[in-house]
């Protein structure tokens, strides 16, 4: 184990430094938690049973932060809290489905499903 004697002036403030990156990473990880349940309560009183949260890429104000880690510390606090998340196509976005009292839990996401357009025949 480390002295505080032992490190070097130099060595102090990078331990200090990185002390404090990894505050304001879990205060910004933390906000974007909040926005994503105030987003689902708004999406259920409308009566949805699923919404799509975006994950900002950057925010004013917050050192630039992995994307992919945002998203998995998101998506393991949303499970824990039972909620069915899944990843989309696009890198920054989440599908979140729950489910109402006494609904059964199917929620997936919605799949586009091929459709044809018919052509009107003139002749």
């Amino acid at each position: 184990m480390l002295s505080v004697y032992s490190l070097s002036a130099d060595q102090a403030r990078n331990i200090q430094r990185n002390a404090s990156r990894n505050t304001i990473k879990l205060r910004y990880y933390h906000e974007l938690l909040e926005n994503c349940y105030q987003y689902i309560r708004a999406a259920s009183a409308n009566g949805h049973s699923h919404c799509y949260f975006r994950i900002p890429t950057y925010r004013v104000g917050y050192p630039k932060l992995d994307v992919q880690e945002v998203i998995s510390y998101i998506y393991q606090r949303l499970r824990e809290n039972q909620f069915d998340v899944f990843s989309t196509q696009v890198h920054n976005v989440i599908f979140i489905g729950w489910t109402n009292a006494g609904e059964e839990n199917t929620n997936e996401p919605p799949r586009k499903e091929a459709t044809t357009k018919k052509k009107k025949c003139y002749f």
